[in-house]
């Protein structure tokens, strides 16, 4: 086995391409690769360990021959952190925020079957930051917890919990004032698109004295209240408006296996942590109607054979 800081090795320079067809063992084209006949417990194609006695380095490395972007397994940090994982692919030019600035790169990327990628942490699972948002979601997002907005009241920061429905809907509110016992209220834009075709249900309440209010007429475009018994007063009113999205149609039932109390226990033993020898993570698969955690059907096996170099 080499040991210590040796000199890299490189490929043969040659006059024209020299391409792999695939990402198998015999068919890509690479400067090193490590190649196991069997698939025993512990047993890995390519192994690199390192001490890591200190920081910014790694068992493995893979990068672009600058170190542009890069990556590493067994990686530990200069923070001090260790990193099963970590992935740097961050090129800026210019100065300034987000408009000055060119960024290019992406830190990590995943494809799976049935989960693209998991995060499971004993203390905290997942942490995003980012200038633009600190996350984007192409789906709909489910959580068997709450959601909450830290809001800073320049003292500390509070949770401002997320209103729920049983319906997909959305609600809008204000504050107006009667003009001779009557008002009109139209509804901004954004909110008659996201209702469009849809009549809100529209609640009033007077702050002042008055013989009392009631709702005239309410239609997609807003609504008009009165004082009652004909009355004229000036009186100010608050409202709340809510009404079902323009998309609450699209919305899709829960499958029975997510609304099944037994999931986030199935979904942890998925995300099992393979450091414990001694037990087992859960399998996870689906079968083209339901997700299920029993053993998945074996896939077709290739006949195994050596792999000879190009």
């Amino acid at each position: 086995m080499a040991m210590g800081n040796l000199p890299y090795m490189a490929t043969v320079p040659v006059n024209s391409q020299n391409d792999g067809t695939a990402y198998s063992a015999s068919a890509t084209n690479s400067a090193t690769s490590g190649y196991n006949f069997w698939g025993d417990l512990y047993t890995f194609g390519v192994a690199g360990y390192n001490y890591n006695d200190y920081n910014r380095c790694g068992g493995t490395l893979g990068a672009d021959q600058g170190g542009t972007y890069w990556g590493s397994l067994g990686y530990r940090s200069s923070g001090l952190l260790n990193y099963g994982v970590y992935g740097s692919a961050a090129y800026a030019s210019g100065t300034g925020f987000l408009s000055n600035t060119e960024k290019q790169g992406v830190g990590g990327g995943f494809f799976g079957g049935i989960i693209g990628s998991w995060s499971r942490g004993e203390v905290m699972g997942q942490v995003n930051s980012g200038e633009l948002f600190a996350a984007y979601n192409v789906g709909n997002v489910l959580t068997s917890g709450y959601s909450a907005d830290l809001v800073n009241t320049g003292t500390k920061r509070v949770a401002a919990y997320s209103v729920t429905s049983p319906e997909l809907k959305v609600y809008n509110d204000g504050s107006a004032q009667l003009i001779n016992g009557t008002a009109h209220i139209t509804f901004d834009g954004d909110f008659k698109a996201m209702i469009a075709g849809k009549k809100p249900t529209v609640t009033i309440s007077p702050v002042g004295d008055c013989k009392g209010l009631h709702l005239v007429s309410i239609d997609e475009t807003g609504f008009t209240v009165a004082e009652n018994g004909g009355g004229t007063a000036n009186v100010e009113f608050n409202w709340i408006a809510i009404g079902k999205r323009v998309d609450s149609e699209n919305a899709t039932t829960l499958p029975d296996e997510i609304t099944n109390n037994n999931f986030d226990a199935q979904m942890n033993d998925v995300m099992f942590n393979e450091n414990n020898k001694e037990q087992s993570g859960k399998p996870i698969w689906w079968d083209g109607k339901k997700i299920r955690f029993d053993k998945a059907p074996e896939l077709k096996k290739e006949k195994k054979v050596e792999v000879q170099n190009k």
